[in-house]
């Protein structure tokens, strides 16, 4: 959402437009799950548009005070109820608690190296 890794975000940004970039996001890339935190969630609008209640289901709503902050997920990918309580219970038990120990809002920067992997960097409670 920061349009780090993906060019076509990072131009919209660079443009400052936000509502071809929300277009681009809910019309075209359609992902799968939805991060939204401060401050991108504020500066791109996503988690306010329409489309996120209309097209996603939430998981997880940040308490923290601002512009909305939560996870979503895509709802034709959910195939059932069951899932859906299944992935908001993950939700409330490893991100709620992330969250609240993360008390100035910003995590910290990492240093990724000259290729970044899955597991490289860890978010956790220490």
């Amino acid at each position: 959402m920061a349009g780090l890794a993906e060019p076509t975000i990072a131009d919209l940004i660079a443009a400052g437009d936000r509502a071809g970039l929300r277009d681009y996001v809910f019309d075209r890339v359609r992902p799968t799950f939805i991060h939204a935190r401060a401050p991108w969630s504020a500066a791109n609008g996503i988690p306010s548009d329409s489309r996120m209640a209309r097209d996603y289901h939430q998981l997880y709503e940040s308490p923290r005070p601002g512009p909305s902050n939560g996870d979503g997920v895509r709802g034709d990918v959910v195939p059932d109820a069951e899932r859906l309580a299944a992935l908001r219970q993950y939700a409330r038990t490893t991100v709620a608690p992330l969250d609240r120990a993360n008390k100035s809002g910003q995590w910290p920067r990492r240093h990724c190296g000259d290729t970044l992997r899955p597991g490289q960097t860890a978010v956790g409670l220490t």
